[in-house]
């Protein structure tokens, strides 16, 4: 996320479609592991227009299909969770390594701080979140 949307399965770039279905594959990256309430989806993704939740459902199955693998994104009563570690999304890396370059210039660790800082900025590749749309 931190520059163009990138899907990876066993080293080989997977493609998912531009629009709303890559805007869907962000947010739930952004909580990968945790379910995201189906409400707050068509909220973040549709800004509260009159959407529909079979128009996310949809977004759903084009993201399942795109993926390869359903048990991706999983459906519980309320909402999705994208099932993946939260540390292979760059943007949640980045903010592990932000947290722990700050624990580590607190402990008295300059060097180490300035390590994980500069492994954490390498990981941009263009403008982060470009995929996210306007939520």
């Amino acid at each position: 996320m931190l520059g163009p949307v990138e899907v990876r399965r066993d080293g080989r770039l997977v493609p998912v479609p531009a629009g709303k279905t890559s805007d869907l594959l962000v947010r739930l990256a952004l909580e990968a592991g945790s379910v995201v309430a189906a409400d707050r989806l068509v909220d973040d993704l549709w800004g509260g227009a009159a959407t529909r939740r079979n128009t996310l459902q949809s977004k759903v199955a084009m993201l399942r299909r795109a993926l390869g693998d359903p048990a991706l994104v999983a459906g519980t009563d309320g909402g999705y969770a994208l099932r993946v570690d939260p540390g292979v999304v760059d943007a949640l890396a980045v903010a592990e390594d932000a947290a722990a370059a700050a624990g580590r210039l607190e402990a008295g660790d300059p060097r180490g701080a300035a390590e994980l800082s500069a492994d954490a900025l390498a990981r941009y590749r263009g403008d982060p979140l470009a995929a996210a749309g306007d939520w």
